[in-house]
């Protein structure tokens, strides 16, 4: 009778330890059970347009087409002249691959909202071949020298946007680019009589204009 009271006694004091290890083991698996499943399902196909985001990262003028005019003193002249083409921005976004056309213009279209102006839209490019424009000259005493231009201003940036793969929901992040024409004009190109720098600040149009004449440049 002693000894199996004495049994008894030891099944009863290793019941707790046997539930703890139990209860550990089940914890484990419960555990786990409640991570959030990383993931994320879908039911439609394709871009989701509602996720895409989009940020510039960059701005600047840039030269399009040029011509070098020069003009005796006199009183000032409407004149047509010829502007050579100097270089070509375009307008895309990519991701390995360029993606097309339509989702281009979604993701530059979401950019436009954050730039003063309007996007060129995927595809489009500035034109590279010679541009005829009509322009006004100023008066002068003395000989003058016009920088007459045509340019835009280059933007750019990043975006992101989930797409619905058989069901599953994917991130990607790519690249974009884009341009807002600016109106042809002309320059009066000069040296600052103080400071010998160009008149026009540096980056401008004007002054990337008279630069590349030779005429007013920085000394």
């Amino acid at each position: 009778m002693h000894r199996r009271l004495h049994r008894a006694s030891i099944a009863a004091r290793s019941l707790p330890a046997l539930l703890t290890v139990a209860l550990a083991v089940t914890g484990v698996g419960w555990a786990g059970s409640a991570v959030a499943d990383p993931i994320q399902h879908c039911t439609t196909s394709g871009w989701i347009y509602s996720s895409l985001t989009t940020q510039v990262t960059s701005h600047r003028s840039v030269l399009t087409h040029l011509h070098g005019l020069h003009l005796s003193p006199g009183s000032s002249v409407n004149k047509t002249v010829t502007l050579q083409h100097t270089t070509t921005v375009s307008a895309s976004a990519s991701l390995t691959t360029e993606v097309s056309a339509s989702v281009g213009n979604k993701i530059i279209g979401s950019a436009d909202l954050k730039v003063s102006g309007t996007l060129a839209t995927s595809g489009q490019h500035t034109s590279s071949r010679s541009e005829s424009v009509s322009q006004h000259f100023s008066a002068g005493s003395k000989d003058r020298y016009f920088a007459v231009y045509d340019g835009a201003v280059a933007y750019a940036g990043t975006w992101h946007m989930d797409k619905c793969s058989n069901k599953i929901r994917v991130s990607f992040s790519g690249r974009w680019k884009s341009y807002v024409n600016v109106s042809d004009s002309n320059a009066l190109c000069r040296l600052g009589t103080t400071s010998r720098k160009s008149a026009y600040s540096k980056g401008s149009l004007s002054y990337q204009g008279c630069t590349a004449l030779g005429w007013g440049s920085a000394m």
